[in-house]
């Protein structure tokens, strides 16, 4: 004669599959993130190098002299965006960006689990947000577009964070850097060395919009993907 299931068990077998489904429905849910932070960072790029081919026309094909701080660019930008909300500087943590995170590229790793260096100095020091969610933030380099930033001359760095207040607020994820440049904007990654797999993660900005392949010394993929030449 055969015995049914006892309560325990029934209770065992139950609590095993909740287990399983919570993990597979957290899964999907990251997936489906990831997917919709792909889609807007490619819809945002698109967007900000349409903008800076505008404000480079007006300006004799060169950021330079243009902007001598942070919330210059920030309104150019503006200008040219569908935006809900600016933020001057001193007003932009906690409003057009996500007050917890200090610094906007190097900050909670996700690929690796763990945690880098913050630096509070780091946080935009001005920027909007986009009318369809996104936080763009500014900080300022160097009015001649000389400053270095992982051997970048660049003017300022452009982050977006591509479903604003939302989590998970992470570089890689949801966070992803540019190089405004003399004459056009360079995603992280594609001219400066890095890629998915340096600490800070900010390479993933042209994993992301161009392919595991990308060679960031190829003349080819600066002339085909740089914008604002």
């Amino acid at each position: 004669m055969k015995k049914g299931f006892t309560l325990t068990e029934l209770l065992l077998t139950l609590a095993i599959i909740g287990i399983i489904a919570a993990i597979i429905i957290s899964n999907f849910l990251v997936t489906t993130d990831d997917k919709s932070a792909k889609v807007a960072l490619k819809k945002t790029y698109s967007n900000l190098t349409r903008v800076t081919d505008l404000i480079l026309l007006d300006n004799s094909r060169s950021f330079a002299g243009i902007c001598s701080d942070a919330e210059c660019f920030a309104n150019l930008y503006s200008e040219k965006l569908k935006t809900l909300k600016n933020c001057d500087p001193g007003g932009v943590s906690g409003i057009c960006w996500y007050a917890k995170l200090s610094n906007p590229w190097v900050a909670h790793a996700y690929w690796g689990g763990g945690k880098t260096t913050t630096d509070p100095a780091a946080t935009p020091e001005a920027g909007f947000i986009m009318i369809s969610g996104e936080y763009i933030g500014f900080i300022h380099s160097s009015a001649d577009c000389t400053n270095t930033s992982n051997g970048i001359a660049e003017c300022a760095i452009i982050s977006l964070d591509t479903n604003g207040s939302k989590g998970p607020n992470k570089v890689g994820r949801d966070i992803f850097n540019f190089h405004l440049q003399l004459d056009g904007i360079s995603p992280y990654g594609l001219k400066d060395g890095k890629d998915c797999s340096d600490s800070d993660y900010s390479g993933c900005t042209a994993v992301y919009l161009f392919g595991d392949g990308v060679d960031s010394s190829s003349s080819e993929n600066k002339d085909k993907f740089w914008g604002g030449l």
